[in-house]
């Protein structure tokens, strides 16, 4: 649970930062609700699900860095949507930026305001 703060090209340090529950549980957490509310279906589920559950798409959500860099959080990652029955696959890839201070309240303010313009892109992709 560290944020990369770059301080120019050759220099960066990593700064600590607290999250109530690991980072894996809170992202999954907050994909599921999210994509919830943007697709407007209660019917997200972590996967693998029951198997009595229809399977329709699985979504997979990589972060690759979440920065600091020049009064901006940038978070990075990609995607995978999985359509299990029309057995196909998209990609996607996001950068998003955001001016922030650099606090430990800030940044994990704008990592969450961040990662819903994420869940946004998913969902208009799906």
């Amino acid at each position: 649970n560290k944020i990369v703060v770059v301080e120019d090209e050759v220099k960066a340090k990593e700064l600590e930062v607290v999250f109530v529950e690991s980072i894996d549980s809170l992202l999954t957490k907050r994909t599921i609700e999210g994509l919830k509310r943007a697709l407007d279906n209660k019917r997200v589920f972590l996967y693998p699900w029951d198997v009595k559950k229809k399977k329709g798409v699985i979504v997979e959500v990589r972060v690759d860095d979440f920065l600091y860099e020049d009064g901006e959080a940038i978070l990075k990652g990609s995607f995978i949507i999985e359509d299990v029955d029309k057995k196909r696959e998209k990609r996607g890839d996001f950068i998003y930026k955001r001016a922030v201070l650099l606090d430990e309240s800030s940044l994990v303010k704008a990592f969450d305001e961040l990662y819903k313009r994420v869940i946004i892109q998913i969902a208009k992709t799906i």
